[in-house]
């Protein structure tokens, strides 16, 4: 298929901002241990970016590997896919998060001493002719200046996402910021005693909320059960 088909339909998902932005910390929380998030305004109080910045020492590491092995190919497979302790099971989400985000993504990573610059123009990548062609990033390797300019570690990646869809925030931005710390609190509260894992979103920490099952009112209903095989 051409990429435009893939993007018409991630474009016109259900995704909203907390559910593409579960993706992105879906792909490096059992790898790292921390992610800091920042969701930023511009001078007229709209959102400017967002930025998803982990400490995984290895980066992208598998951004020479061919077809499918490749992370940005929309039909990504790896090992971790088929382990069940692990967040990510599709291998399209961070695309499909970024797509339903964003026009433009664009990465900042360091591999094996290296560093990378890796675009992603969507709406661009729709207007390549050759189907193969058109689902294919453009990647540049910088210089560690560059690096350093847009990620505050001495390794790991930073995403930018870029051109956000309109419909993605409501007028009252604060609001829906305090709402998807709110829900990611939720989401992660039994990974992060798990991995150790520290999630910042607009420099305040993701913490553990208190389980449903933990409340005096439903304590009593709980059941351990053991299945042996």
């Amino acid at each position: 298929p051409h990429f435009k088909g893939e993007y018409r339909k991630y474009k016109n998902s259900d995704y909203n901002v907390t559910k593409a932005l579960c993706e992105f910390i879906d792909n490096v929380i059992t790898k790292c241990k921390n992610i800091d998030i920042k969701i930023n305004k511009d001078s007229e109080d709209k959102i400017h970016d967002i930025i998803v910045s982990d400490n995984y020492y290895n980066g992208f590491e598998s951004i020479f590997e061919k077809g499918t092995n490749n992370p940005f190919n929309m039909t990504h497979m790896r090992e971790g896919q088929y382990n069940d302790s692990e967040t990510s099971q599709f291998g399209i989400g961070m695309k499909a998060g970024a797509i339903s985000l964003c026009k433009i993504m664009t990465i900042y990573t360091k591999v094996k001493g290296k560093y990378y610059k890796i675009l992603l123009d969507f709406e661009e990548m729709r207007k390549v002719e050759n189907p193969y062609d058109s689902f294919n990033p453009t990647m540049f390797n910088i210089v560690e200046a560059e690096y350093n300019k847009y990620h505050n570690v001495d390794h790991g990646s930073s995403i930018y996402l870029n051109n956000i869809r309109n419909n993605m925030f409501s007028l009252n931005i604060d609001e829906d910021i305090k709402n998807i710390h709110a829900n990611i609190c939720n989401i992660y509260s039994n990974m992060i005693p798990i991995y150790k894992t520290t999630i910042l979103l607009n420099d305040t920490e993701i913490t553990q909320t208190e389980s449903f099952f933990d409340h005096a009112n439903c304590r009593l209903f709980n059941r351990k059960i053991l299945i042996y095989e």
